[in-house]
């Protein structure tokens, strides 16, 4: 089991993460939804895999790129 989990992640696997998230919803600030990186997969997917693959084979991911946005939503 843990060899699995310490293998390097691929294409593939990014891929179908891409694909589990709902269309509509947005995974980053840049307010661009799921749909438009599933419908332009083609074009973005070198620099997409690249960075990504990048970022867990170093175990980082840039602090511009790294935060959470919070909404409070008020009862």
């Amino acid at each position: 089991m843990n060899d699995y989990l310490c293998r390097p992640c691929s294409t593939e696997e990014v891929y179908k993460a891409l694909y589990q998230i709902g269309s509509l919803k947005t995974p980053g600030n840049d307010g661009f939804p799921a749909l438009f990186f599933k419908e332009n997969w083609e074009t973005l997917r070198p620099q997409i895999t690249s960075d990504l693959l990048h970022y867990l084979e170093i175990g980082s991911i840039p602090a511009e790129l790294n935060f959470t946005l919070i909404a409070l939503i008020p009862k």
